[in-house]
């Protein structure tokens, strides 16, 4: 009985099982969230459009909520460097400004959490901060008001693998 039904309307058929694979497809679940999110005020979105077009090749930028931002460096060093350490606390320092410079001050004020991980083969570093921090940073100059700055407001935790 439904293969006579069926066979009188193939066009319904065939959308009832285009539609079908249209759900089971995991991409679906993003396509859905962003369909959603669309007219919600989101300042992390707002942060990535505002940086995607200057960020380098290393960075990869995630908004697991509203207003809050994870960027994920991916070192460029190798472990055979004697100030390993150094030179990834340094990458992280470089790395905040350099992102405090490119995003817009109005938006990156209202951002709660902004959290920086640097990850290299041996370790990686977590640093977290806040957007008015951030927006701090940005005007300030010199190497060492920038360090100072940094200890106050930025919260670091290392992890070995």
């Amino acid at each position: 009985m439904f293969g006579k039904n069926a066979m009188k309307y193939p066009a319904l058929v065939a959308g009832i099982i285009m539609f079908a694979i249209f759900l089971s497809d995991p991409k679906t679940k993003s396509w859905w969230g962003s369909i959603k999110g669309r007219y919600i005020p989101n300042t992390c979105r707002a942060l990535i459009d505002r940086v995607s077009e200057h960020q380098p090749d290393n960075w990869s930028m995630e908004c697991p909520g509203t207003s809050k931002m994870i960027l994920t460096v991916a070192s460029e060093h190798s472990s055979d460097e004697k100030n390993l350490r150094t030179l990834t606390y340094r990458t992280m320092a470089n790395t905040l400004k350099s992102f405090a410079v490119m995003a817009n001050p109005e938006t990156l004020i209202n951002l709660h959490t902004f959290e920086v991980l640097i990850e290299h083969e041996d370790f990686e570093v977590l640093g977290r901060t806040d957007g008015q921090a951030l927006t701090k940073l940005r005007s300030i100059e010199g190497q060492n008001k920038i360090a100072q700055h940094l200890r106050l407001t930025v919260k670091v935790k290392e992890q070995f693998k």
